[in-house]
């Protein structure tokens, strides 16, 4: 009697239900099923006489404010040779203003989280924070370095924990190995981005090539107070010179290891677009199946795979197929992973 009690009291309720709300009707305190388009806010764009180039853009719930130098490894010159990455670690160090310590109890103060970047052909340091806390941090982008002897033991040391991890990662390995194939060992782009520098290379690195660049904010509303607020900070900055771009010759470049399998990067020369490189990449991805993945790095795009050792050459040539043969559906499936 209780179970037959409970089915004609819940009956009534559904038929209820079903009549008082329609297909096209919301439930309250439920978000709508018909979500009216995401506002699309687009970059505003300022160059500073000096040179700097000022992008922000609106639409972020957070502010991520970046500077970007057209500079890297490839910049470096006779007796600097590792100092590009050295200059990574030297990111929030001691300033001409403030010590390490006194940078990093303001970073944590505002809620800020920081970033650095290295690679062959640029550089870029830069913080996450509330939106509220975006034009107070500037000064921690251009204040230039007071390059303290322990900062540059630290950066060095850092530089020195990067090199042995590339070394335990076969990846990563290739990923450095693949510039001297691409543009010569001898080269500035093609020789190693993890080398051992002096104190007096990374401070003529840094002076010299860590000037001008391009500054990046998201999660800013007011273009013109950012712009203001970045022409105070950076008023002593001068515009850098970019490094001509190196010649792409091709080649081959090999690293004994001792390990029962054959590590092997194939890369090509990037296009100037960035929405070809991903198109490039995921056809790589999948024209070589589950025996290699596509990437892009630095001014190059490819693919790299592992396999038995003694089958590297098999390996290469299905990543060549890969892209030889590749036929108008497998254009399309790339295109749609790319997007």
């Amino acid at each position: 009697m209780l179970a037959l009690t409970t089915r004609t009291a819940s009956a009534p309720a559904r038929r209820c239900l079903s009549t008082l709300l329609s297909l096209n009707e919301e439930f309250p305190g439920v978000p709508s099923t018909s979500p009216s388009p995401k506002s699309v806010s687009k970059p505003e764009i300022t160059t500073l006489p000096s040179g700097l180039t000022i992008i922000t853009e609106a639409n972020a719930s957070t502010s991520t404010v970046s500077i970007t130098y057209p500079s890297g490894s490839a910049s470096e010159q006779a007796g600097e040779s590792g100092a590009a990455l050295a200059a990574k670690h030297m990111s929030f160090k001691s300033s001409a203003t403030a010590s390490s310590a006194r940078i990093l109890y303001d970073l944590e103060n505002a809620g800020a989280s920081t970033f650095s970047t290295v690679s062959r052909f640029s550089s870029s340091s830069g913080y996450t924070c509330a939106p509220e806390q975006a034009e107070g941090l500037l000064g921690m982008l251009s204040t230039p370095s007071a390059y303290e002897l322990w900062d540059m033991r630290d950066a060095r040391a850092y530089a020195a924990l990067d090199k042995a991890e590339m070394m335990q990662t076969p990846e990563t390995a290739l990923s450095d190995l693949i510039y001297a194939a691409s543009y010569g060992e001898k080269t500035a782009a093609g020789k190693s981005l993890y080398q051992t520098v002096s104190n007096e290379g990374i401070v003529s690195f840094m002076g010299r090539e860590l000037v001008g660049g391009t500054l990046v904010a998201t999660g800013v509303g007011d273009h013109k107070a950012f712009v203001a607020a970045a022409s105070a900070a950076f008023a002593s900055a001068t515009g850098g010179t970019p490094s001509s771009p190196p010649a792409f010759t091709g080649g081959e470049s090999r690293l004994a290891a001792s390990t029962p399998y054959s590590h092997v990067a194939v890369a090509f020369k990037a296009a100037d677009s960035n929405a070809v490189n991903a198109v490039v990449k995921a056809l790589l991805s999948a024209g070589t199946g589950s025996s290699a993945a596509g990437f892009t790095a630095d001014g190059l795009v490819g693919a790299y795979g592992s396999s038995l050792a003694g089958s590297a050459g098999a390996l290469s040539e299905d990543i060549m197929k890969s892209v030889s043969s590749a036929g108008s559906g497998n254009l399309d499936s790339a295109k749609a992973v790319a997007k």
